[in-house]
């Protein structure tokens, strides 16, 4: 069997404003904005843009997170957390195609939506805040989260969320 080899790679701060920066259709900014500033997958994303209800998004004055609740195999993502100027931009999109925005996105900006994840998961880190949040903060949550410490891990994203969103502000500003 041939072994895969471990990809570690992780965009800087400069090539992640570089490629913010060349994006010039306003909803794949917004693309770029909800996965920098959440650490979602595309497919996720694309869930919420597709049946986005206005009534779902709960806001805290500088950020708010939507409730997704959804599940795939074994990803459970239950929030989209995101600035509250990226929050008031959102809106139901119908015919979303997660292919068609990755490629979108990686046309656009020359950076793919895996390493903007990755950038966010070691930011996120780097602020302070512990894996098993930022695991929540993308998605990365076990079964045993749902049953046993769902509202407790959801305390904690809120607790840290905003002192992630300003380190992840240094680089994308708003």
């Amino acid at each position: 069997m041939r072994q895969s080899k471990l990809n570690t790679y992780v965009p800087t701060d400069e090539f992640v404003k570089e490629a913010y920066n060349k994006i010039k259709d306003e909803r794949v900014k917004l693309y770029f904005e909800i996965l920098a500033y959440s650490g979602v997958r595309v497919t996720e994303m694309a869930k919420m843009l597709s049946e986005f209800d206005a009534k779902y998004p709960t806001k805290f004055g500088t950020y708010a997170r939507y409730a997704l609740n959804f599940k795939r195999g074994q990803k459970n993502s239950f929030y989209i957390f995101m600035p509250i100027e990226v929050a008031n931009k959102v809106k139901r999109l119908y015919k979303v195609d997660a292919k068609a925005m990755t490629k979108m996105f990686d046309q656009q900006s020359g950076l793919t939506p895996k390493y903007l994840r990755t950038w966010f998961y070691n930011k996120v880190i780097m602020t302070g805040v512990r894996e098993s949040v930022t695991d929540f903060y993308e998605g990365r949550s076990t079964a045993t989260v749902v049953s046993s410490n769902y509202l407790g891990k959801t305390q904690q994203a809120d607790h840290w969320y905003e002192k992630a969103m300003e380190t992840l502000k240094q680089t994308i500003s708003l």
